[in-house]
C-alpha cells in the first residue's frame, strides 16, 4: 500500500471497516468490503498468493462481526482496537479453514443488524479486483479461481512436468545403453521422482511459508517404492516399465487439478512405456530408427519439456493477473 508504513493487516482491516461503516454503494457493501480487504492483504505482501480465507471465520461469527463494525464506527480507541484484533484472528484462522467454504452465509453486513427472529440467507459471492471492481462471481467460480492461483504460485504443473521429463529422458538413455542389468534400478526411478517432488514442496513450505497443497506426492512415492520392492510390483514394472507408474502419477495429479496438459501426457507415457520395454517399438516402428523404444521415450520426454514450458507460461500469466481477492 503506497503512502503508509502501516502493516498490511492494519491497512486491510481499516479499509474493510470503513467500507462497512460508510456504505458507499446502494448494495453489496459487505461483499465489496471483504473483497477489498482480501485484495489489500495480497498486494501488501501479507498473503501474496491469496491462500488465506478469513471469510469463513466472519461467517461463523456473524453477530460479533456486525457488532465489531458498529464499535469501530464509534471511533473510540477501544472500538478500533477490538476490530483490528478481530480482523487478525480471522486472518489467522484462514489457513485452517481452507477447503471448507460455506455455501450459504448470513445476510450481508452492509444491510445492518438482523430484525429479531429473521433468518435470511443467500449465496456467498465475491469480487475480483484489478484496481477496481470488475466482476461479481459465485462461490464455485471464486474457489476455482483461488485454487488456480494457489497452484500457479506453487508451480505445481510446470514442476511436475519438468521432473517427469528428466526421469523419462533417463529411462530413454537407459533403454539404449544399459539393457537388462539396469532394470532393477530403473524400477526405482518413479519412487525417486515423487520423493524429489515431495522434498521440494516441503522445503518450499519451510522456506516461504507457502502451503504444500494436497497433491499426494508422499503417498505416490511410497506406492512406487512398494511396487519396486515387492515381487508382484517388480514383475509388473519388469513387463510394463517404470514409465507406466510415472504416467499413472501424471494422470492422478492431472485429474485432481483438472489439467488436461498433465493427464493427457500421462496417458501417452503409460501407453508408450510398455511398448518400449517389451520391444514392440523396436520390432514394428522401424521409422523411429535402430533404437525405436528409446526414441519413443525420448519423444515423450521432449513433449513433457514443451508441456512444462507451456505450463510455466500459463502459471506466470495467472500470477500476473488480478489477485484472487
Amino acid at each position: 500500500m503506497r503512502g503508509t508504513a502501516a502493516p498490511g493487516l492494519v491497512v486491510a482491516a481499516v479499509v474493510h471497516a470503513e467500507l462497512l461503516v460508510v456504505r458507499p454503494f446502494t448494495a453489496g457493501n459487505g461483499v465489496t468490503a471483504r473483497a477489498v480487504a482480501r485484495y489489500l492483504t495480497a498486494t501488501t505482501g501479507l498473503d501474496p498468493t491469496g491462500a488465506v480465507l478469513p471469510e469463513p471465520a466472519w461467517q461463523a461469527a456473524a453477530a460479533p462481526y456486525l457488532a465489531g463494525a458498529a464499535r469501530y464506527a464509534t471511533g473510540t480507541p477501544d472500538g478500533v482496537a477490538a476490530w483490528l484484533v478481530a480482523s487478525a484472528h480471522a486472518v489467522r484462522a484462514g489457513p485452517r479453514r481452507r477447503g471448507r467454504w460455506p455455501t450459504r452465509c448470513s445476510r450481508d453486513a452492509s444491510a445492518g443488524p438482523h430484525p429479531a427472529g429473521e433468518v435470511r440467507g443467500r449465496a456467498l459471492t465475491a469480487v475480483t479486483l484489478r484496481g477496481r471492481v470488475t466482476a461479481v462471481v459465485t462461490v464455485p467460480e471464486y474457489v476455482d479461481a483461488l485454487r488456480r492461483r494457489q497452484r500457479a504460485a506453487r508451480h505445481t504443473g510446470s514442476l511436475v512436468l519438468a521432473v517427469h521429463a528428466a526421469a523419462v529422458a533417463v529411462l530413454a538413455v537407459a533403454q539404449v545403453d544399459w539393457g537388462l542389468a539396469s532394470w532393477r534400478w530403473q524400477n526405482l526411478v518413479p519412487a525417486v521422482v515423487y520423493v524429489v517432488l515431495w522434498a521440494v514442496v516441503r522445503l518450499r513450505e519451510r522456506v516461504t511459508g507457502m502451503g504444500g497443497g494436497r497433491d499426494g506426492f508422499g503417498v505416490m512415492a511410497a506406492f512406487a517404492l512398494a511396487l519396486a520392492l515387492l515381487p508382484f510390483g517388480y514383475l509388473l514394472l519388469l513387463m510394463a516399465g517404470p514409465g507406466v507408474v510415472l504416467g499413472a502419477g501424471l494422470v492422478v495429479v492431472g485429474v485432481r487439478q483438472r489439467s488436461a496438459l498433465l493427464w493427457g501426457h500421462g496417458l501417452v507415457l503409460a501407453v508408450v512405456s510398455p511398448l518400449a520395454r517389451l520391444g514392440t517399438l523396436d520390432n514394428h516402428a522401424w521409422f523411429l530408427g535402430p533404437h525405436a523404444g528409446a526414441t519413443g521415450l525420448g519423444l515423450v520426454a521432449l513433449a513433457l519439456v514443451v508441456a512444462a514450458t507451456r505450463a510455466l507460461a500459463a502459471e506466470r500469466a495467472v500470477l500476473a493477473g488480478a489477485p484472487a481477492a
